[in-house]
């Protein structure tokens, strides 16, 4: 009788050490489609202070793209207040495969 022993190690990227996930990012070959997204009735006195990008992998006929976004981050100058808008629902949380791939993956 054999018997067959495996070895196996798991190298972690360095660079992604940091909490968090540990996704790598998604392909820079693919097209890419921009989505700004505000948020609503923005008071007087607020300023943009940064933006939070997530990026989605969607599958439109048969062809893959990227669907990137971009939440614009206001504060109060004195900083007691930040709105951001919230991001679409999507099919499953915290995921970054879009309606269009899941489809595509449950019919095939």
């Amino acid at each position: 009788m054999w018997e067959i022993l495996i070895n196996y190690t798991r190298k972690k990227n360095k660079k992604l050490d940091k909490k968090g996930h540990s996704r790598l990012p998604l392909p820079s070959h693919l097209s890419r489609k921009e989505v700004i997204i505000d948020p609503d009735d923005i008071p007087s006195g607020y300023k943009e202070i940064g933006k939070v990008e997530n990026e989605i992998l969607d599958d439109v006929h048969g062809k893959l793209h990227v669907k990137k976004y971009v939440r614009k981050k206001y504060a109060v100058s004195n900083g007691d207040a930040v709105i951001i808008a919230d991001m679409p629902t999507l099919p499953m949380p915290r995921g970054n495969a879009g309606p269009g791939l899941l489809s595509h993956l449950i019919i095939s």
